[in-house]
């Protein structure tokens, strides 16, 4: 059996008196989803139900689209893909009589029924787009293909996220606080409108979200080999092979404008099987906050909470845009690229490539092998735990090393560089400025200078001779710049100077 979830009833009880938002517990992704899966069937005495029967393998599902005209045919099949791309199930377009799906025109509304059901095992299920859904259109950001996504959740076997069918009011038949559509299509309260405790933009979800992909896992499995298993672009660039760019061409049938698909009208969330994948933002000009870690959100382009990223999803690299962007990564070796702006990037884990780009930046390292490159502008360099290289760029900026064995290189302009507690090198090469090295430690730091600073012919003891102290400290001038040591108050007792 490939289900995550055990058949007895949902232990979780449902208030008998409705309490306001601020007695209604926040509802874990597994007990969101437990609810989808089991809860609200229990609420109706009814039971779960999936179309998988535990054998081993995809479920393929027969469906027929028939019923639809070929617009609403397109939004069906978009919503199948979307499906598919989460869970380990695999539609094909069938006759009727063959179909375990059968998708209908012919009744006011959008809403699906089980039409066979052998225990828990479901046989045929209908679901009915009506033309009063229509209202605005048939493009991937219209409320027909958000009934198309929920709907065909249902004949899957997921429930509402609360005891509700037809109509619900906030906070009244909620059993979650966080019951919202901002993580489950299954919910009756749109983000941004009836939950007023969730703080995301008004939006159409594009995609099963975070609680609803826990879900239909558990009843399916997660995807093998799906479209998103290999290297994959996302955003900026992405491939009309890509599940995405297919999505959107279903719907529009044409090649997606970034700058409309990633405005405030639709929040997606973004379910990756593996690969080396890439998330390219760099059309936008609003600040934005972009977190990669698995089970969070990210603010992108004039939304707010409109991007999420999967439990057990991974991607490593970002392109952030020309507002002052925050960044964060995840566990893996993640590059991560600010643009303009003055952002702030922080790596996590893993051995991360940071790249501040255009303006005045703060560049985080965290644990692991990190290269951080600021680019231009005043920027702040934090390496972290781990062997760090961090590169200054133009502008004046801070470095700072941390724990490990760090490589610190200031770049043009007036910087300051402390290596931690490290055996750290610190590199001035022959970019103008005047640079300070603070807290160097004598026989283990390392000092490694570009003998273009003063047009060459001397040797590391004759460069030693001409510092001279002041304040407890070392300072150099040359032609092309200057250094102030901090750490060692004698020329005499610094041996761990090398030329280059």
């Amino acid at each position: 059996m490939r289900r995550g979830w055990p058949a007895a009833p949902l232990p979780i009880p449902i208030p008998t008196a409705r309490p306001g938002a601020s007695m209604l517990p926040i509802g874990t992704l597994d007990q969101l989803a437990r609810y989808l899966t089991h809860g609200h069937w229990a609420d109706y005495d009814e039971d779960w139900r999936s179309f998988d029967d535990g054998s081993a393998g995809t479920t393929v599902i027969g469906v027929d689209l028939s019923g639809l005209t070929g617009p609403v045919q397109r939004l069906a099949r978009a919503a199948m893909e979307a499906w598919e791309t989460v869970a380990d199930i695999d539609f094909h377009e069938v006759a009727r009589g063959a179909a375990q799906i059968v998708f209908d025109d012919a009744e006011p509304g959008g809403w699906a029924e089980a039409t066979g059901l052998q225990g828990n095992l479901a046989t045929l299920a209908k679901v009915n787009i009506g033309p009063d859904t229509l209202d605005e259109g048939t493009t991937l950001d219209s409320y027909a293909y958000f009934v198309a996504l929920h709907e065909l959740g249902h004949a899957l076997g997921l429930g509402h996220q609360g005891p509700y069918d037809g109509d619900a009011v906030y906070p009244r038949d909620a059993v979650f606080a966080n019951d919202s559509t901002s993580l489950s299509v299954m919910s009756y309260f749109f983000r941004g409108f009836d939950n007023p405790t969730d703080p995301a933009t008004e939006a159409y979800e594009v995609t099963p979200m975070l609680a609803d992909i826990v879900a239909i896992q558990s009843l399916y499995g997660a995807p093998r080999g799906g479209i998103t298993a290999g290297d994959t672009l996302w955003g900026r660039g992405m491939a009309t092979e890509t599940w995405f760019g297919r999505l959107m061409g279903a719907v529009t049938g044409d090649q997606p404008d970034d700058r409309l698909l990633w405005g405030s009208d639709i929040a997606i969330t973004f379910y990756d099987e593996g690969g080396h994948d890439r998330l390219d933002l760099g059309w936008a000009v609003k600040d934005q906050r972009i977190n990669l870690r698995p089970g969070t959100f990210s603010d992108v382009g004039d939304g707010r909470k409109n991007l999420a990223i999967a439990r057990g999803t991974v991607i490593e690299d970002v392109v952030a845009g020309a507002g002052d962007d925050r960044v964060t990564g995840n566990a893996a070796a993640n590059r991560l690229l600010g643009g303009a702006g003055h952002d702030t990037l922080r790596g996590l884990g893993g051995d991360d490539r940071l790249d501040g780009g255009r303006g005045g930046d703060r560049l985080e390292g965290q644990v692991g092998r990190d290269q951080l490159l600021a680019g231009t502008g005043n920027d702040h360099l934090d390496g972290g735990e781990g062997a760090d290289r961090l590169l200054g760029g133009a502008g004046n900026d801070s470095l700072l090393g941390g724990d490990g064995d760090d490589r610190l290189i200031g770049g043009v302009g007036t910087d300051v560089l402390r290596g931690g507690s490290g055996a750290d090198v610190f590199v001035l090469d022959a970019a103008p400025g005047t640079d300070r090295v603070m807290g160097f430690q004598d026989d283990r730091d390392r000092l490694q200078l570009d003998d273009a600073l003063w047009g060459g012919g001397l040797t590391a003891r004759q460069v030693i001779a001409a510092a001279r102290t002041v304040d407890d400290h070392l300072v150099f001038d040359w032609d092309r710049g200057g250094l102030a040591l901090w750490g060692i108050g004698k020329a005499a007792l610094l041996d761990d100077l090398v030329i280059v």
